[in-house]
């Protein structure tokens, strides 16, 4: 009796430290994951929303996110304590044999976080992309934001939690006078040559991050294009690429569904023409010998995103080996549509017979 009350108290007190860690951690918010969390929640909005933003502006934004703000959060879970140098050395990184501080209790000052930050960010993205790929899920913008945000999420709550369970005098602070402080002596207690390797360093730097920073948010038109499939209804009720109709009435129509998926990282508007083409085979080379036009629609999508319309398809005119042909412009189609000034186009081989 006496140890079930005894095991009650330790039980009911360490709920009790968990909690008042928790308040803590919310009430005592560090400012640097204040910011970071106030710019992963900004920017994210905003990269998912490529219409939204200019190729500049979201590059602006990439860089940091992908080569700085992932491996600043994980440090902050690693080391929550400031820089405490070690007896034994004059760095908090560098332990001699007969330290007695080990490593996450020396803790890491906010120069040496800024460099690792950039280090661990090469190593956390590629194993972000790898869970990405894992993923059940389709490639689009929004879906990769939320990987590397929900990251980044639940680093910043970890590591607010971690620092609160440290005492307020050893917990690590961005002190910004003082970086701002050692970047001008960097510049003018050094020699004029020191000083310009120090400032062409930094250029390099920053140019280097942005080439890379826009290479992954824009990326070449090779991987940007606007995928046209055909659907038809299963027995099901399911959409499915097959069981095409083939036998056509002329001025009958048949119920086929236009899927474009836009993969081109910016929102689109496409106009669709419907045309009915006679053709003759010379060769293997399909020469067109009389061509309807039937119908045209606009569908709009944004980056990654799916549209599907549904079209009731008919032939005016009657005859054997006809094709059916959605020609697809990401603009304003031309007075004679045809399948070589088209930007994407799919069809269907149809027979049409005369009404009874």
């Amino acid at each position: 009796m006496i140890r079930t009350i005894v095991t009650q108290v330790i039980e009911m007190a360490a709920l009790r430290r968990r909690a008042g860690l928790l308040l803590r951690a919310i009430t005592e918010f560090p400012a640097d994951l204040a910011v970071v969390l106030l710019y992963t929640l900004v920017s994210s909005v905003l990269l998912a929303r490529p219409a939204l933003t200019s190729d500049a502006f979201r590059t602006a934004l990439a860089v940091p996110l992908l080569f700085v703000v992932p491996g600043y959060v994980l440090l902050a879970v690693l080391f929550p304590r400031r820089s405490r140098p070690d007896p034994a050395t004059a760095s908090p990184l560098v332990a001699s044999p007969t330290s007695s501080l080990p490593l996450h209790a020396r803790g890491i000052d906010g120069v040496e976080r800024g460099v690792l930050s950039f280090g661990l960010s090469l190593v956390v993205v590629p194993l972000l992309a790898v869970t990405y790929v894992l993923l059940p899920v389709s490639f689009t913008p929004q879906t990769a934001v939320a990987v590397a945000g929900g990251f980044v999420l639940l680093c910043i709550a970890v590591a607010a939690i971690r620092r609160a369970a440290v005492p307020r005098e050893d917990r690590f602070s961005l002190a910004l006078g003082h970086y701002a402080e050692r970047a001008r002596a960097g510049l003018t207690e050094t020699t004029r040559l020191d000083a310009g390797l120090n400032v062409l360093l930094a250029i390099c730097v920053v140019v280097g991050l942005s080439a890379v920073g826009y290479a992954a948010v824009n990326p070449q038109d090779a991987t940007q294009y606007t995928e046209v499939t055909l659907l038809t209804q299963s027995d099901s009720g399911d959409l499915v690429a097959g069981n095409y109709p083939d036998e056509f009435v002329r001025g009958e129509p048949q119920p086929l569904t236009v899927s474009i998926t836009n993969r081109e990282d910016a929102r689109q508007t496409y106009e669709v023409v419907v045309v009915v083409q006679r053709v003759r085979d010379e060769g293997g080379s399909p020469t067109i010998l009389e061509q309807r036009r039937v119908d045209d629609f606009s569908l709009t999508a944004d980056a990654g995103e799916t549209t599907q319309v549904q079209h009731a398809a008919q032939s005016p005119i009657s005859g054997e080996n006809l094709r059916l042909v959605y020609l697809v412009y990401d603009g304003t189609p031309p007075d004679r549509p045809t399948t070589d000034n088209a930007y994407r186009y799919v069809h269907l081989w149809i027979d049409v017979s005369d009404p009874a």
